[in-house]
């Protein structure tokens, strides 16, 4: 009985610390929502573009001149002049990005406390409402789909209404590029691994598929992409035009490398020394620890070599569009593939430790982490890339949640087995650093917040 009785008990405190995680998690959402400024950028242009013009004809003219992305400004301009209206959807959309990625995760109060560790203020980078439309809810909607494929591969029948309100989320999703190219992969990933379990016809991840092929090629015929391109390159970037596939590639790495890299990152930072602390309590061969550590120790190194050379920090941070010369950086170019292809051949051994038990997992793990980074790299391809700023990175960030997650999940138990101050030293040390995103956060806002008076 009294085993009984310990059972429950420590059921009732884990309800208790997921509904306590998660109320701090909408409240500190609602707050950053209820005081963002949405009087600067794209948002004050779009709330009147339709004074002038029906929303037929806008559309026809962006399809033609501007974007494919008709279902995101269709939603967008439906949205915009209505300011509380987005404030109240984007806070249910953000928190609930939360409960995704825990239901995927199978971890919630992580999955809560690692959301609010994004920074957040990226979604303002060409105004809070432009910008989360275009990003923020296509990734919603993707995580949407993944939810169900979660459900969906682990053999749970699904109901026949998931079908049809995934057809609307999928082409939502899929009508931003960068979400389209994580959905194509992670589709794909999803149908070799069900061929490996012999699964040879899964219509609901078909479907998925066939809609997600015909929203790329949507993309690629679509007059108004290739017109932007010419205009943004003309305005943005005039070197763009005369780069080789290899010189845009190089771009998306570099672009990778000064945002995740080359500082500490609130969010890759921690990830990194979390993976290298599981992999520690796994294993006591000091070449695999070592490994392990290499992704922070390399931030840690590009800041001692930042310190000390003016040249170093010139190359590896972010610039503008007309500082940037590729020609200059020279040799310089090889320690920015050598320090990325070490962190990246260090997080796939990383993965391979932590999953190599089971293997589908790790090749799971593995498309997640493709997916996020190729959504990232790919903005190499776009004379944007600079201008855009760090908010492109949405779709690695969360790919990056989602597979810290499932780490933790997986080795939950050799975390639980340490003794109770060495866990409540680092479920502090977790708290502080959150508590400095929120309140980093805050002070951006704030910032926001003093320059549109």
């Amino acid at each position: 009985m009294n085993f009984k009785n310990g059972i429950q008990n420590k059921d009732n405190e884990h309800i208790a610390a997921e509904k306590i995680t998660f109320a701090v998690t909408l409240c500190v959402i609602a707050l950053y929502h209820m005081i963002l400024p949405i009087t600067f950028g794209d948002d004050m242009v779009y709330k009147t573009l339709l004074d002038d013009q029906t929303l037929g004809e806008f559309l026809r003219f962006q399809w033609e001149n501007w974007t494919s992305r008709i279902l995101i400004e269709f939603v967008l301009l439906s949205v915009i002049k209505y300011d509380l209206l987005w404030r109240v959807l984007d806070t249910v959309f953000v928190v609930t990005l939360g409960t995704m990625l825990g239901r995927i995760t199978e971890e919630k109060r992580f999955s809560y406390a690692v959301l609010l560790l994004y920074p957040f203020h990226e979604m303002a980078s060409a105004g809070w409402v432009n910008t989360t439309l275009n990003y923020l809810w296509p990734l919603w909607s993707g995580m949407l789909i993944f939810v169900m494929y979660k459900k969906y591969m682990t053999g749970e029948k699904l109901h026949w209404s998931a079908y049809l309100w995934s057809i609307p989320a999928v082409l939502f999703a899929c009508d931003q590029e960068q979400m389209a190219v994580v959905m194509l992969i992670v589709t794909v990933g999803m149908i070799g691994i069900g061929i490996s379990r012999k699964r040879y016809l899964m219509p609901y991840v078909d479907l998925m598929f066939l809609l997600n092929i015909a929203c790329l090629v949507k993309m690629f015929i679509c007059p108004g992409n290739q017109a932007r391109s010419v205009t943004e390159t003309s305005i943005r970037y005039a070197a763009f035009s005369e780069l080789s596939v290899w010189d845009k590639i190089f771009l998306g790495v570099y672009n990778v490398e000064s945002t995740f890299i080359a500082r500490p990152h609130i969010l890759f930072l921690p990830i990194t020394l979390l993976l290298a602390f599981l992999v520690f309590q796994k294993t006591e061969s000091g070449w695999k620890r070592g490994l392990a550590a290499a992704p922070a120790a390399i931030t840690m190194a590009h800041c001692v070599l930042a310190e000390s050379m003016t040249k170093w920090n010139r190359i590896f941070w972010r610039c503008e569009a007309e500082e940037f010369d590729l020609e200059e950086l020279g040799l310089y170019r090889l320690p920015v593939w050598l320090f990325f292809g070490l962190v990246l051949c260090s997080l796939v051994f990383i993965m391979y430790i932590l999953w190599k038990e089971q293997i589908r997992q790790f090749w799971a793990v593995l498309i997640l982490w493709g997916a996020g980074l190729a959504s990232a790299v790919m903005m190499g391809f776009s004379p944007t890339m600079f201008d855009s700023g760090s908010r492109t990175m949405l779709f690695f960030c969360f790919a990056m949640m989602t597979v810290i997650g499932m780490c933790v999940h997986r080795h939950k138990e050799v975390f639980l087995r340490l003794p109770q101050d060495v866990r409540r030293f680092w479920y502090g040390v977790g708290v502080l650093w959150t508590g400095a995103g929120v309140i980093n956060e805050l002070v951006y806002i704030a910032g926001f917040i003093k320059n549109t008076q």
